[in-house]
This record gives structure tokens, C-alpha cells and sequence, in this order.
């Protein structure tokens, strides 16, 4: 049995948007779930058809196409699937020290082979607080490099990926300004990371000035595949990652660095991070 969902924006957001109103979009909400033994360990797993197309033996596509199938493995057996546990099969992929790339795949999904890699790649980030975060050095805007987490020694940094044609990422920017604003004097850094298209520079530039962001920026105009996107494994934003200057560990992710759970989340972190470091 599979599932599809149909739908259609509203007239007047059609308009808005300059989109047919009789423009009917569908995603489909079906998958195989099952068992899959990599390197002498079974996992369960579960196959998505993410573009609806009946094949999951298709699973190349374009740089700025979507993924077309997704391996969902549950690496720490918690009987769920998160966001660090999301596999595209058209790439190399990394299970517990090994890489592996897909060598047979039934159309239907029913069955699944791998092979070992002779490219190698490294484990996904694991976003889970206490996790160290991931390092690295990127030109920002402006033309000053960041080097993350490195720069924020003594300070709380979040890493904020979002883009000027991401609408919850809009919605989300008063809150981000106003927390900037209260924390940065006790501490508070924010790295921005964005996901704008290529030869968006200028575009970026003007809304930064224009929504009050000072803080730095990194723009690869590269889209969602953006190198720190890639790095974090990011399939979504706004997505957000609070990071301890001093140990290079996450501290906060997900809903808790968002809307109103924001300032409650930096309060705490901040007074952790005062009184640890005054021990």
C-alpha cells in the first residue's frame, strides 16, 4: 500500500508568489522498511521514494536536483530515525568507520546490497548535545575567514543556517536579532551560514543590512549544497547548532534554538557557561 498527498496553494498565495492557482503538487508519504546487515551489524532501516517515482533503483540526480532515494538507518538503535541517520544513495556513505556505496537495489525497494567504497568518506555529524561540532575554515563575507569553532574560544557561538528565500527562516529573524542584541555583550556569537543561490551575493549583502544582522556570514553560493551544509548534514532550514567555544561540543539544537524557547535556552546556557568557567 502507498500513499500520495495532493494539494494546491491558495488562490491569493498563487498570486502571490506569481504561480498558477490550478497547479496541483504532490509527496508522497510511503517507504520499505526492514532489516539491513552492514559489516556484521543489522540495522533497521527504511527506503524512501522521495520523488514519487515508483523507482528506487534511480538514485542519481543533478547537483541542484532533489534526492531521489534516501536510506533512513537507525545507527544507534533507538528504534528511531533522526536527522543525522538520513543516507542519499547516489553518494558514498560512511557506517561505523567503513564507506559504502550501493551495489544492487531492486525497483520495488524489496531488496538492498552494498559494497565497500573505494571512496572514502567520513562519519555523518552527530548533532546529540555533548557531541563535539564540526570544524572548519571558510572565507566570510567580507573577506575575513572563519575558523569554527576556533574563533569563539571563551564564548557560546550559534552555527545558523538559513537563506533570504526561506520564509520560516524571515519568520524566525526577530527572535534571532533580539537574542543577538540581550546575550552578545554576556557572550553570545551567531556564525551565519547561507544557503543562497549562486550569484546571490549582493541580494545576501542588502538583507543583512536591511534586517539588522552584523554578525558574520558565510556564502558559498552553492545552494543546499553548500560545503558547511554538506558538512552538517543540513536537509532543512532554519536549522541552528549552539556550540561551546571553549570544548567545541554542541550544546543546544532543534525546536530549543527557536521562537520563544530561544531566550530561555541562551539564559541557561550562558549562566552554565559563566559559572564553569569562574570554577
Amino acid at each position: 500500500p502507498v500513499n500520495l498527498a495532493f494539494y494546491r496553494f491558495a488562490p491569493q498565495t498563487a498570486k502571490t508568489r506569481g504561480l498558477p492557482a490550478d497547479m496541483l503538487l504532490y509527496y508522497r508519504d510511503y517507504g520499505r522498511q526492514g532489516k539491513l546487515s552492514i559489516g556484521g551489524k543489522s540495522y533497521d532501516v527504511m527506503l524512501l521514494d522521495e520523488v514519487a517515482s515508483g523507482r528506487y533503483d534511480v538514485t542519481a540526480h543533478g547537483e541542484r536536483e532533489p534526492q531521489r532515494v534516501t536510506l533512513l538507518l537507525d545507527r544507534d538503535g533507538d528504534g528511531k530515525f533522526s536527522k543525522g541517520e538520513k543516507i542519499d544513495l547516489s553518494k558514498p556513505f560512511n557506517v561505523g568507520g567503513e564507506t559504502y556505496v550501493v551495489d544492487k537495489i531492486a525497483a520495488d525497494g524489496s531488496s538492498l546490497k552494498l559494497k565497500v567504497s573505494a571512496t572514502k568518506v567520513a562519519e555523518p555529524f552527530d548533532p546529540s548535545p555533548g557531541k563535539p561540532a564540526m570544524a572548519f575554515a571558510r572565507p566570510a563575507i567580507g573577506g575575513k575567514t572563519a575558523n569554527f569553532p576556533q574563533d569563539y574560544k571563551g564564548r557560546l557561538v550559534m552555527l545558523d543556517f538559513w537563506a533570504t528565500w526561506c520564509g520560516p527562516c524571515r519568520a524566525e529573524l526577530p527572535n534571532l536579532v533580539k537574542a543577538y542584541e540581550k546575550y552578545h555583550s554576556k557572550g553570545f556569537e551567531i556564525l551565519g551560514i547561507s544557503l543562497d543561490q549562486k550569484d546571490q551575493l549582493a541580494k545576501v549583502e542588502q538583507f543583512l543590512k536591511d534586517n539588522h544582522m552584523p554578525w558574520p556570514q558565510v556564502y558559498d553560493g552553492k545552494y543546499w549544497q553548500a560545503d558547511i551544509a554538506q558538512l552538517y548534514g543540513v536537509d532543512s532550514i532554519p536549522r541552528a547548532f549552539l556550540v561551546d567555544g571553549n570544548t567545541g561540543k554542541v550544546i543546544a539544537t532543534g525546536d530549543t534554538l527557536r521562537g520563544d524557547l530561544l531566550d530561555g535556552t541562551l539564559s541557561k546556557a550562558i549562566a552554565a557557561h559563566v559559572s564553569g568557567s569562574s570554577k
